[in-house]
């Protein structure tokens, strides 16, 4: 992939999420709650169809909804770092702050929503994810970086 497409798919990638994240905030509760309640459905059939003897409950998967949106954009704004040749551990705060920025604005949103509410839980549970998405962008890089540093052997 050139250069170019790099950086306009990372930023894409990014600023989907983010508006994926927002409208989210935007339901009102019954609407947000219906929309849980269809993924806690698919995902229940498929540990069923699997064979496990468990169901999520709604409130695991609205928290887990929020881990995983945010891995994901921990993991999109490292590569925007990539994509623009900025060595990530020394630029690693650009987007842990960005993504702290979009938590905390996310709940702010719910404020102002019919039924929903904003906590600081859920600014730390999204830190967590985008965190965790962060530090996996991190670790490879490393782990690319020394593996083409190694020499062969003869």
């Amino acid at each position: 992939m050139n250069k170019k497409v790099f950086r306009i798919t990372s930023i894409s990638l990014s600023v989907l999420n983010i508006l994926f994240i927002f409208s989210n905030s935007l339901m009102n509760a019954n609407t947000s709650s219906s929309k849980s309640k269809g993924v806690r459905e698919f995902v229940n059939s498929i540990i069923a169809k699997l064979g496990f003897d468990f169901e999520i409950t709604e409130h695991f998967a609205r928290k887990a909804a929020h881990f995983f949106e945010f891995f994901l954009l921990g993991i999109f704004l490292t590569l925007i770092l990539i994509a623009f040749d900025l060595v990530v551990h020394k630029n690693i705060t650009i987007p842990l702050f960005i993504g702290l920025l979009v938590a905390v604005l996310d709940e702010y949103i719910q404020l102002y929503v019919e039924g929903r509410a904003g906590m600081v839980s859920d600014v730390v549970l999204d830190f967590s994810g985008l965190a965790t998405g962060v530090i996996i962008v991190l670790a490879i890089t490393i782990i690319k970086k020394k593996a083409s540093q190694r020499k062969p052997l003869d």
